[in-house]
Formats: structure tokens, sequence, C-alpha cells
């Protein structure tokens, strides 16, 4: 259940730190038109943004590779329970990894 819970977790902090590197680049391309008082703010918000966005994708990370952790330790424990959902939702995870902001 852990394992479950964590990797969903882990889905939930990649795709919303995906949003905010989304942000990020619309604050990027806003910028490029704007006059210079503008731009000195924009790329500040540009920083923090990117900053929450590479936090949040390190905690998705974090909870990834703890949920296989605990996935390990249930296997080598050879507890009954279904291990497919986790494993599966680790796999999409990967794939969500590859996504391209």
């Amino acid at each position: 259940m852990a394992s479950l819970s964590l990797v969903i977790l882990a889905i939930c902090f990649h795709l919303i730190g995906l949003n905010k590197a989304s942000e990020g680049l619309r604050y990027r391309a806003k910028s490029v038109e704007a006059t210079e008082e503008q731009k000195q703010e924009y790329k500040s918000e540009i920083r923090l943004v990117v900053s929450q966005s590479d936090t949040l994708t390190f905690l998705g990370l974090i909870s990834a590779l703890t949920s296989v952790i605990c996935l390990f330790v249930s296997y080598r424990k050879k507890e009954k329970v279904l291990r497919s959902v986790p494993v599966a939702l680790l796999g999409f995870y990967v794939l969500l990894l590859f996504v391209m902001v």
C-alpha cells in the first residue's frame, strides 16, 4: 500500500513540476517583448518558478525511488499483495520522465 501511495505522489509531484516549468516558459516568452523594467520582474519570477519546478521534480524522483524500495521489501517478505498496479504506475512515471514541456 505504501508503494502505491508513493508512486501516485511521485506522479503528482512530477506533473505539478511540469506545470511549473511550463509557467516558467510562458514568463520567458513574455519577457522577450517586455520593457527592461518588466524583464527584470520576469527574470526573478522565472528563477522562482524554475526553482519550484526543479524541487517538485526532485521530490517526485525521491518518492518513486522510495516506492521501488517498498516494492522490493514487500517482495522479499513474500507479502501477498497485488504488485502489478504500483509497477504499472512506476512504468508510467518512467515514461513521464521523458515528457518535454
